[in-house]
């Protein structure tokens, strides 16, 4: 359920974390293929001209960066909350087959992405980063599993999904304490890299291009609106939306949300919050805004509980966070309390 019917655009600066620093003439995309369908829907008539092209990809390259790098923070630190959990070494991939028919040309131009499987954002700090992996970059094999002798993952309508599909599998049956071994292409190179694992939460996080500024779980899946990231610039605020929909899916909350429900999502995201170094009293602002704008925080809907309710929550669970010392184990046992 979304933790916001209405939300106040903070155009606070973000923190210092970053993602490599990418632009379009060095190959990196700004999208996936359901977020560019999402972005072109509603005027599927106007094709884009190459400036403006040009313009899109920047622009949600950054958002897709953003949403990446406040995700992956949370869901690592989480880990340990989640039923289920995958590898990561701090990459994002596609191929063509992530772009819609119309904008493949474009995308072969701008970001010389093919039916290869290639990196798209390499994640600052991780091991990808540190063994010095590049947004470009063809993968040609993990471990045993080679990623271009099989035509199922270059020449058939579902080969960018199986290839990826493929990579992810052989990431996540290498145990943890073991490395992938990665080898891949620049240009005419080829390079050979032994990378160490981090486990993390497998709760996808998608990018949802939609002008209504919103964050919501829908089959297991965290979807944050493009709208969302753009206007609301404080990263504190974007990871506890999404801390909170993380909770709905930790705690397998139904379909149907009730005020109760959404208080308890209101706790546990602020623990998640709190255990991936974000400090929750950086929100007390927020709620007192929300409440402003709201004049005097009556309920937003029949889900929901009202806003002085909800503020009521954050102060009293603030006080049982700082009472842990922000000791991880001793949030996690918070968490289960």
């Amino acid at each position: 359920m979304a933790l916001f019917m209405t939300l106040t655009a903070a155009c606070l600066p973000t923190n210092s974390e970053q993602t490599q620093d990418i632009s379009i003439q060095e190959t990196a995309s700004s999208s996936q293929a359901g977020s560019d369908q999402h972005a072109r829907q509603n005027d599927a008539s106007t094709p884009l001209n190459n400036r403006e092209f040009r313009d899109v990809l920047n622009e949600f390259m950054g958002l897709n960066e953003r949403l990446d790098r406040i995700a992956s923070r949370i869901k690592i630190a989480n880990a340990d909350l989640c039923e289920t959990t995958e590898n990561d070494i701090g990459i994002s991939t596609h191929t063509i087959n992530d772009y819609p028919d119309e904008l493949r040309s474009a995308a072969r131009h701008y970001l010389r992405v093919d039916e290869n499987l290639s990196v798209r954002t390499v994640r600052i700090k991780s091991a990808a980063h540190k063994a010095g992996i590049r947004a470009g970059d063809r993968i040609i094999k993990i471990n045993e599993t080679s990623l271009i002798d099989n035509p199922l993952f270059t020449e058939t309508d579902l080969a960018g999904a199986l290839a990826k599909a493929a990579f992810h599998l052989a990431l996540d049956n290498l145990a943890l304490t073991q490395s992938a071994q990665i080898e891949y292409q620049r240009g005419s190179q080829t390079y050979n890299a032994e990378l160490s694992l981090t486990k993390k939460c497998k709760i996808p996080v998608t990018l949802f291009f939609s002008e209504d500024i919103n964050g919501h779980l829908l089959d297991g899946e965290i979807w944050m609106t493009s709208a969302l990231l753009r206007n609301i610039q404080d990263d504190v605020r974007v990871a506890y939306i999404m801390a909170h929909e993380m909770a709905h899916a930790l705690r397998h909350h139904a379909d149907i949300y009730t005020p109760d429900i959404e208080l308890e999502a209101d706790r546990d995201g602020l623990i998640i919050l709190a255990r991936a170094a974000y400090n929750p009293e950086d929100l007390a602002a927020f709620w007192a805004e929300q409440i402003d704008l709201l004049d005097g925080g009556e309920t937003q809907s029949s889900s929901h509980p009202d806003l002085i309710t909800r503020k009521d929550n954050y102060i009293s669970t603030l006080s049982s966070i700082k009472q842990t010392g922000l000791d991880n184990e001793k949030l996690k046992d918070l968490f289960f309390k």
